[in-house]
């Protein structure tokens, strides 16, 4: 097996790779992150970070339980870097079901709300950085 695609954040490794083996950093819609994408996390090499890009709510979005869990169901966090927000997601869907409402049922005013809110949250989730290496650097640790 011959091993391709390999990204890193140091420039000292990426020197010992040919360039055609290199993974690229690809633009993700028209946003300014630039990244791999893995397991629904992005990884920002160059920053050595962690973030998310989720896609708003269009427009023309209808607020039915069917959509609401499809668009909720978009959010992967294998890692549960992103808990409070999915915690979130879980508590409307449950408010959901306890009204009673059909898979195709709208929303009444205050679900709307609620669900529009937890959408327009969501937004600044590319706001979120997480560092990729939880360690002290070497020139920081204690003897």
């Amino acid at each position: 097996m011959y091993a391709r695609k390999w990204l890193s954040n140091s420039e000292v490794v990426l020197s010992h790779i040919p360039a055609e083996d290199q993974a690229t950093e690809m633009k993700i819609e028209e946003t300014e992150l630039h990244g791999a994408k893995t397991l629904g996390i992005l990884l920002l090499a160059r920053d050595d970070v962690f973030t998310f890009h989720f896609k708003p709510v269009d427009d023309d979005f209808v607020y039915i339980k069917r959509n609401v869990l499809k668009k909720v169901a978009s959010l992967f966090d294998p890692l549960g870097f992103l808990s409070p927000y999915t915690i979130c997601a879980k508590i409307l869907l449950q408010m959901m079901w306890s009204c009673g409402l059909d898979w195709d049922d709208k929303l009444d005013s205050s679900l709307l709300n609620e669900a529009q809110t937890f959408f327009a949250d969501l937004t600044e989730l590319s706001s979120v950085r997480i560092s990729r290496c939880l360690r002290v650097p070497d020139e920081l640790s204690v003897m």
